[in-house]
């Protein structure tokens, strides 16, 4: 695998920056625009326009139509006041007799044309940016796009036993209906399932899916788990252990693989294995796992006509082993000792004896201690030079419960000394194996033109599918797992870096969500001033300003609470990504390298 050049990591974070300020700040750019735009057609007074930006202005300056015009200096949306639109003083501040008074009254019709300008010109952002995504298109995997189950798990990651197993969905059903809601591709049930609100006669979780098996449809009632699916922001989701079907074409072969020297080829499509037809690698590799070290059949289509081969289902490393300190009375392990092996090693880095370098990692629990994150190493304990993890366990054992004494080095060629307390435990960690044949597949990725009325109908559909849930006591979505600007912004940034035609489908969701959630009737939204401007008309009185003045007071405060919420657990959520990422980069085998496995496969 080529490593990314500085050249490419930063023309990677700068294209996905560019389509974040394009799309997102974009988005914030014309609502504020639309409110303009009416402003000025109906006649009211604009005060300033942000063209963009927030805070203090940078550059100014005033327009011939006398609108005050700037350029702000935090780097994201945009706004433009209107003193006729609404009392705003609550938030904006003012007396209750200053020169907002002085200015003439709008109509009724001013209002409600000019407070809904700026969902208004959202919805047609998002028609224009759906015409440029229907004729480019978006990258999608084909069996993502189909309703075919290609794996349904055993086993969930968290451990328990996989709740569409458990009731009877297999691999090969196709998907009709999600608790009696049609879909349109697979996509959607992962969704379909954490958005959903059903409940059995004992308060459990419920879905209903609607399958068709041979021919046949059937409602089968399954109650998904609740899954943590992150661990800086402990988010639990609905989970029932499903895949999509993928493809089986193999275009790769693993030299000195068990597959290699079975005689599967370049081309061939794998039709199933141990006698069960096969729908994606994911429900191959679960056969492969209860066949461990045995010989099963697997069938392959070639050049159209049948072949079977005999192969071996062998594990392979897929991490290296790690040890684990834990100081005396820790719960936790304080420090992660990670491998680190010279590429031209010719020897198994599955194994602990293998000699390599022996990186350090501080954990939270060993911060005090000292501060590590792979750029020191360990040299020698209690004076005896140590090269592999065997032989660190070796010096730990002969410490016998005494004070153990290390010596560090880095890269810069310093060193240091640190003593851990005696009854410090040192453990190995093996790498963890899955059990393979040794052969690549390649995803079947398709073009999707979707016309933009579908596209309105799917998003559209989707926020308001997730506001119910929000608002149903009897689902398991709170407001905590709702995403922020935090949240938007790195998933956008992260979309971008993938495809930016992914984006641009993304960015006609946030266009469609951005319009509706501005049209709910929340004071200090545009919503609540049409409410406030519709009370008033029906009630033919205009409300006293103290009692506006204290709702914006009130729904402001609520308002940036939430806020402040959704952006702590949006900003833990990237915490524990990073964490998971960074684990998973210090442990991973860089490649799977069958020529250390010889005697676990010849025939």
């Amino acid at each position: 695998m080529v490593e990314p050049t500085l050249f490419d990591m930063l023309f990677s974070s700068a294209w996905g920056v560019f389509w974040v300020l394009l799309l997102f700040n974009g988005a914030i750019v014309v609502h504020e625009y639309g409110h303009y735009i009416a402003a000025r057609w109906r006649g009211l007074k604009v005060d300033r326009f942000s063209l963009f930006g927030l805070g203090r202005k940078l550059i100014s300056w005033k327009g011939r139509d006398g609108v005050e015009y700037c350029i702000c200096a935090i780097p994201f949306g945009a706004y433009v006041t209107l003193p006729q639109l609404a009392e705003m003083r609550g938030i904006e501040g003012g007396t209750e007799d200053d020169e907002r008074d002085k200015l003439p009254p709008i109509s009724y019709a001013d209002k409600m044309y000019v407070a809904f300008a700026g969902p208004l010109f959202n919805f047609m952002l998002a028609i224009l940016i759906a015409l440029v995504g229907w004729y480019t298109g978006y990258p999608s995997d084909k069996g993502a796009e189909g309703r075919e189950i290609g794996v349904v798990l055993e086993e969930l990651d968290n451990g328990a036993p996989g709740p569409a197993y458990q009731a009877g969905l297999r691999a090969g059903d196709s998907i009709i209906a999600v608790d009696g809601e049609p879909i349109e591709s697979f996509m959607d049930v992962p969704e379909m399932v954490a958005l959903g609100k059903g409940r059995d006669s004992e308060g459990n979780p419920q879905t209903i899916f609607t399958i068709e098996r041979d021919g046949q449809q059937k409602d089968v009632s399954i109650q998904p788990e609740l899954v943590q699916i992150n661990s800086g922001s402990k988010d639990l989701i609905r989970q029932i252990g499903i895949g999509s079907s993928g493809s089986l074409e193999v275009i790769g072969l693993q030299d000195n693989s068990p597959a290699k020297a079975a005689g599967l080829q370049l081309g061939d499509t794998v039709l199933s294995a141990d006698g069960e037809k096969l729908y994606s690698v994911e429900q191959l590799s679960q056969i492969l796992g209860k066949r461990r070290g045995e010989t099963i059949p697997v069938v392959v289509d070639r050049a159209g006509q049948e072949v079977t081969l005999n192969i071996d289902a062998l594990p392979v490393p897929t991490t290296r082993p790690v040890a684990v300190v834990t100081l005396p009375g820790g719960e936790e392990p304080a420090f992660e000792i990670i491998p680190q092996y010279p590429l031209d090693t010719k020897e198994d880095p599955s194994l602990p004896e293998t000699a390599s370098l022996l990186a350090v990692f501080t954990m939270e629990s060993g911060e005090k201690m000292f501060q590590s994150d792979g750029d020191w190493t360990i040299e020698s304990v209690n004076g005896q030079q140590v090269g592999s993890l065997a032989a660190l366990q070796q010096a730990f054992a002969q410490a016998a419960g005494g004070a153990i004494a290390l010596e560090l080095t880095n890269g810069k060629g310093q060193t240091r000394k640190r003593e851990l307390p005696a009854e410090t435990t040192f453990a190995i960690t093996p790498p963890n194996e899955r059990v393979m044949l040794g052969f690549i597949t390649a995803r079947q990725m398709v073009l999707i033109h979707q016309n933009p009325l579908v596209q309105f109908q799917e998003h559209i559909e989707r926020t308001f599918r997730t506001l119910g849930s929000l608002l149903s006591p009897k689902s398991d979505i709170g407001v905590r797992h709702l995403s922020g600007v935090v949240g938007i912004t790195t998933n956008l940034y992260k979309i971008a870096q993938w495809d930016w035609r992914r984006a641009i489908w993304f960015a006609v969701l946030l266009n469609i969500n951005l319009a509706i959630l501005n049209l709910l009737p929340i004071p200090v939204l545009d919503g609540g001033h049409m409410t406030i401007a519709t009370i008033q008309k029906l009630s033919g009185h205009k409300l006293p300003a103290g009692f506006i003045f204290g709702m914006q007071y009130a729904f402001m405060f609520l308002l940036l609470g939430v806020m402040c919420y959704v952006m702590y657990f949006d900003t833990m959520r990237e915490v524990g990504y990073h964490e998971e990422r960074q684990a998973y980069e210090r442990t991973q085998s860089k490649e799977i390298r069958w020529e250390f496995r010889p005697d676990r496969y010849e025939n």
